[in-house]
């Protein structure tokens, strides 16, 4: 009940059956419940008590059958979105939910349908673009990622088209241009700890140990179980010499991931004679 008063009556852009409701409408429920059964002992006296429970029990389960019913759509993302979209057939935010359902399921063409009509729709979408960029590069047309992540970024330099076109860049053996979209995520987002693992990859790339170990020991720090960050440190104290230092971050990783076969490689030459 104590969600009741912090609940907005202000209009909102986004569906109403994209929200599940039950908890917040929860005391205005029991306050039309008791008002119901005071009207009917007020004006019916007991007998009235006793219809109105009746009634109260038939609505009850008419509306159990209808959540259950409701809730089919709550089955996976895909039919999430697809019951909004029916709902709102010209909702973007409700294409979009349901472009990245079906690219999760490997359905890349009707994805891709449905974000061509959110840009229509909406050509401002930023995060759209994004999503078209992420499917492009999915069915290898590079071309057509990067001038969709550039298209994205021209709309709204939003971390997460930032840190997605650096993925980009990196995977493209462009290790500086990827840092540089790395570095503009993580001013926008400091705590973004994805962006500045990749940052950190980035500079060892390019060969700048020391920036390189400054930013994935903050990665650690921000992450102590995300096992990348500390692998990645581990691979740069090693070629800092720094080899006892490195051999604790790997038996980190090994305790987070005990399959992370690189890790285990890692660690044998950290330990090998005259690493000090």
């Amino acid at each position: 009940m104590a969600l009741a008063p912090t609940s907005s009556f202000l209009p909102l852009k986004e569906p109403a059956q994209i929200y599940r409701m039950y908890l917040p409408a929860a005391a205005l429920a029991c306050l039309a419940a008791a008002a119901g059964f005071w009207a009917a002992f007020r004006f019916l006296g007991k007998k009235g008590v006793a219809a109105a429970a009746v009634l109260g029990l038939a609505w009850a389960g008419v509306l159990g059958h209808a959540a259950h019913a409701q809730n089919q759509a709550f089955a996976s993302a895909r039919t999430l979105w697809a019951d909004t979209l029916e709902k709102c057939p010209d909702n973007p935010k409700a294409m979009l939910g349901l472009a990245v359902a079906l690219k999760e399921e490997e359905d890349l063409d009707g994805a891709e349908d449905l974000l061509r009509r959110v840009v229509e729709i909406q050509p401002d979408y930023a995060f759209a673009w994004v999503n078209l960029a992420n499917l492009a590069l999915a069915r290898g047309e590079d071309g057509r990622a990067r001038a969709y992540y550039v298209k994205a970024l021209e709309l709204e330099q939003s971390p997460e088209a930032l840190y997605n076109y650096g993925l980009f860049l990196f995977s493209r053996n462009e290790p500086k241009e990827a840092g540089a979209q790395f570095s503009a995520a993580l001013e926008k987002r400091p705590w973004m700890v994805e962006a500045r693992l990749n940052l950190g990859v980035c500079l060892a790339v390019m060969g700048r140990l020391a920036e390189a170990e400054a930013h994935l020991q903050k990665a650690v720090k921000q992450a102590p179980d995300l096992a990348a960050a500390r692998y990645n440190l581990g691979r740069v104290l090693l070629d800092r010499g720094k080899a006892a230092e490195a051999a604790r971050q790997f038996e980190q990783v090994l305790r987070i991931d005990p399959s992370f076969s690189p890790a285990r490689a890692a660690l044998e030459k950290a330990r090998a004679p005259g690493r000090g």
